[in-house]
């Protein structure tokens, strides 16, 4: 995913975060049909609008505060999930975020949630053409973020992208060796170093080849119906008494269970 701030509007797809109707004066171009439909809109109490233009389309997101400020980032976060989802379907691949609310991240917010509900792991497919998602660039207006902000909101959708990825690789390709040469390859493209060590020379080479057991072991099956025929059946990875300490066997068990919670929260 892209991210740009856009030095002039394009007129083509925008997306505005109000908090109040009367911020819709600062939106250009709506007719007084436009306004009288999202007034409607939002007396009806939808807080996505939806407004058609020739070859384009512009969007009304209404912000609405919560009780704390997580619940209402996480709100938006979720607007713009859902924002994604229509862009998708409407086949468009770029939009640009103006924020005229009194949320100062609202944009940067909105961007993360449709960035991260846009993610795809077609790898495996042969139907790529059909399904993948055309949005591809989220733009701001001058006045939502800053250059700094849209630089770590790149940098931590890429990270998110790069993690899920390695999450949905399966076992058959992403052995130990080649997740050692995954994790090299992202430290060459980020700028610091990788070394891979040879675990027979490892004093704790137990624990290192239990936490990989573990972790291949992992499966996410809330959704699956068929549970009894494919949960792994191995539960308990023992260590003879001069392999390891009570201590590491106590790291590696909360280690493994923080690993197991991240990623199920990724697949829900």
């Amino acid at each position: 995913m892209e991210f740009k701030i856009q030095p002039k509007q394009t007129g083509k797809n925008e997306i505005w975060i109000i908090d109040d109707e009367k911020k819709l004066s600062g939106i250009a171009g709506l007719t007084k049909d436009d306004q009288a439909f999202i007034s409607s809109s939002l007396v009806a109490e939808h807080t996505v609008i939806t407004l058609p233009r020739p070859g384009s389309f512009v969007f009304i997101y209404l912000l609405k505060s919560k009780k704390t400020d997580f619940q209402t980032f996480d709100a938006i976060r979720k607007a713009g999930a859902e924002l994604s989802a229509i862009c998708n379907k409407h086949k468009l691949d770029e939009v640009t975020i103006g924020n005229l609310s009194a949320t100062p991240n609202a944009a940067l917010l909105l961007a993360e949630g449709m960035a991260l509900a846009n993610y795809q792991f077609l790898k495996y497919r042969t139907d790529t053409k059909k399904i993948t998602h055309t949005l591809a660039r989220i733009y701001f207006t001058k006045t939502s973020v800053t250059v700094k902000e849209v630089a770590q909101l790149s940098a931590t959708v890429a990270a998110i992208y790069k993690a899920r990825t390695l999450v949905n690789e399966p076992l058959s390709f992403l052995s130990a060796e080649q997740l050692a040469k995954e994790i090299a390859a992202m430290g060459k493209e980020s700028g610091f170093k990788v070394t891979i060590g040879n675990l027979s020379a490892t004093p704790n080479a137990a624990l290192l080849l239990a936490e990989g057991m573990a972790l291949a072991n992992y499966q996410f099956l809330k959704y699956r119906s068929d549970t009894k025929k494919i949960t792994h059946t191995l539960a308990r990875i023992y260590f003879t008494k001069t392999s390891v300490t009570v201590k590491e066997v106590a790291q590696l068990s909360a280690t493994v269970a923080a690993i197991y919670k991240a990623r199920t929260l990724v697949n829900e």
